[in-house]
């Protein structure tokens, strides 16, 4: 960024050549890191977790995300999309909102519902030494996307359920 201001300054300089400065001259460089975010809201039914997907990996394919990212992502998405069906709104349809942008070299995707509260990251730790029939049912999926994202939060927030889970390209 510093060579974009002495590229201007010199160009500035060649301009006015010998003329005397008439006025202050100020430069300001900047690197906008903004993100593009795209949002996908659907009915919070199973059937629509191809949707989800879809919606999600045309972004991942837009930025060139890694293709091994692109499948940890898949299972993370399925598993907090599927959680949403098939609890949330207890027999009842509902929406969710997917949203999904880039900020620096992470990539960022969050769940918005309506649903009943529910925070999955208090979910007891399952213990996945035990033999599979001796293991109580339930958090393994949840367990699955803590270790596939590089951070997972959850917060209700205006009547919403928003998880979000952040991974590093």
């Amino acid at each position: 960024m510093e060579n974009i201001c002495l590229g201007i300054k010199s160009d500035l300089q060649d301009f006015v050549g010998q003329a005397e400065q008439s006025d202050d001259v100020t430069m300001l460089s900047f690197k906008y890191k903004g993100t593009h975010q795209k949002s996908l809201t659907v009915d919070a039914i199973i059937s629509n977790v191809d949707v989800v997907l879809d919606f999600i990996n045309e972004y991942l394919e837009s930025i060139n995300c890694d293709m091994k990212k692109q499948a940890q992502l898949d299972i993370c998405i399925d598993e907090l999309f599927s959680n949403i069906s098939y609890y949330a709104y207890k027999g009842k349809v509902g929406e969710v909102t997917i949203s999904i942008n880039q900020i620096n070299n992470d990539v960022k995707i969050t769940f918005e519902d309506e649903g009943v509260p529910y925070n999955p990251l208090v979910c007891q730790t399952p213990d996945i030494d035990a033999v599979l029939d001796e293991r109580e049912e339930g958090g393994l999926g949840i367990y699955i996307t803590k270790q596939l994202s590089d951070n997972i939060v959850y917060e209700y927030r205006n009547k919403k359920n928003i998880t979000t889970i952040i991974k590093e390209l």
